[in-house]
């Protein structure tokens, strides 16, 4: 629709406006009078087209939301399939999909049905001042003044600008229906974000990894009544571990969340590296966070780019070498209130892209083997959600992505829950190997996971319940 309104409708528009301004000067040099005539019913048309095409506009909106659900519907239940077969809920799911398609139809007769009426109003507008013209200009004709001969040639300029003003309102029409369509896009599009990305300092070196959590509070937007942190409060020195222990919902998660600033909080202040996190660059910030998740999301992609992915300097260092290739002086990254050696030594011989640079992580993740038993090795495709891949396989594929961007601050969120003894024993592995040298927080529930951490906060409710080192808690906490 949008495609369509933005080419070939411009072009017709342009044609056919020059077409009516064209024929109009025609009419009044062969008949003023008769030309007055004929365009008495131009208002008619103008008013009844711009009132249909603002209905158009917000019948076109209610019908491509009604549409995305439909598609919405059918993707939940196709991702879902194994659930929704395990409970024979078929039937449902189907009715479900008919549902909303019978809406989506629904909305398509209404458009169509209106384009029926308005085109047929138009239409029958058009003709009567066609037989309005006739009918004068015959007079005109028996009155002797007008000739036959004008008046057949006034009735074509007529057809001419019938036409015209036809196609125009039709293409009026389909501009306000592409303008109803994307309405939602454009206003996903003009969203301002909260945090913005490139707004803030941007030191030209690395935080130095103490993180401070000084009586911090939050609840998520969309249930501003429940705290989730309530006075919060949590100090660690560069290269210690420390582990977050609770119960679901007591708000480990929140604290990994704001840490990466995916969100503000209400109240207190989070620093990093000394520097409070909202005055610090969103992108800098997590240039030096890493994270290892339950869950480690893989794209449909190769082992190589899953690795590589979100690596700035890796990115850095590929535009290097095009630029370099192409023989351009180009400087892929901002020098504006960075260091620019920095960048340059980051990208020195594109070193963090190579072969040897995959093998060292991937070996320090515990997946080289596993990797050099497929045939094409870094570049075999690991599917949609990385679907060719085991759950540890994943999980040891994310830690190796964690390790190329060499973070300062490393954050594992349940990272082993989900696995089996053997994939948890490589897994645990390769977290230990990455933990080296770096500030690390963890959420864990597994006691393997956990007891060897420097210290270990026991959270309820939002709140510290208790802070202390493996056996100390088992002495004093009855939560832990």
């Amino acid at each position: 629709v949008i495609q369509s309104a933005c080419t070939v409708n411009i072009s017709m528009g342009l044609r056919f406006t020059a077409q009516a301004i064209f024929s109009v000067i025609l009419l009044f040099v062969t008949s003023w009078r008769l030309t007055l005539v004929m365009m008495a019913v131009v208002p008619a048309i103008v008013v009844g087209t711009i009132i249909f095409g603002r209905y158009i506009k917000k019948l076109s909106k209610a019908y491509q939301d009604a549409l995305a659900d439909a598609a919405s519907v059918s993707q939940e239940a196709l991702s879902n399939m194994r659930t929704v077969r395990s409970f024979g809920a078929e039937k449902k799911e189907r009715a479900h999909y008919v549902e909303r398609v019978d809406q989506t139809y629904a909305l398509g007769a209404k458009k169509s049905i209106s384009y029926g009426i308005f085109s047929g109003s138009t239409s029958a507008l058009a003709y009567a001042a066609i037989v309005c013209v006739l009918w004068y200009g015959g007079t005109q004709v028996v009155n002797g003044d007008l000739s036959a001969g004008e008046l057949t040639a006034f009735l074509v300029y007529t057809v001419y600008i019938a036409v015209a003003m036809g196609a125009m309102s039709g293409l009026f029409t389909e501009f306000m229906n592409a303008i109803g369509a994307s309405e939602r896009v454009f206003e996903l599009i003009d969203r301002e974000p909260t945090i913005a990305n490139d707004v803030g300092i941007e030191p030209p070196y690395a935080p130095s990894g103490t993180i401070e959590f000084d009586n911090v509070s939050f609840c998520y937007p969309t249930r501003p009544d429940a705290k989730v942190l309530t006075e919060f409060n949590l100090t660690m020195a560069p290269r210690e571990t420390v582990a977050l222990v609770g119960q679901s919902g007591s708000g480990k998660s929140t604290v990994l969340a704001l840490l990466q600033r995916l969100y503000d909080p209400i109240s207190g202040v989070i620093r990093v590296g000394g520097v409070e996190l909202a005055d610090l660059n969103s992108r800098y910030l997590k240039r030096h966070i890493a994270v290892v998740g339950q869950e480690p999301p893989l794209f449909s992609g190769t082992i190589r780019e899953n690795i590589v992915y979100g690596c700035e300097a890796a990115y850095v260092a590929e535009v290097s070498y095009v630029a370099e290739v192409a023989g351009e002086d180009v400087m892929p990254w901002n020098t504006k209130n960075g260091d620019e050696g920095h960048w340059a030594r980051l990208a020195q011989d594109h070193n963090l892209v190579t072969d040897e640079r995959l093998r060292e992580v991937a070996l320090m993740a515990n997946c080289l083997n596993f990797i050099e038993e497929f045939p094409e090795g870094f570049d075999t495709l690991v599917g949609e959600k990385g679907v060719r891949l085991s759950g540890g396989q994943k999980q040891r594929i994310a830690i190796a992505r964690a390790l190329l961007c060499d973070p300062t601050i490393l954050l594992l969120d349940e990272a082993t829950s989900a696995l089996d003894a053997e994939s948890e024993f490589l897994v645990q592995q390769a977290i230990e190997n990455i933990m080296a040298e770096r500030t690390v927080l963890i959420i864990a529930h597994r006691l393997s996971t956990v007891k060897d951490a420097d210290r270990i906060l026991v959270m309820q409710h939002g709140q510290v319940q208790g802070v202390g080192t493996h056996r100390e808690l088992l002495a004093s906490n009855e939560t832990y």
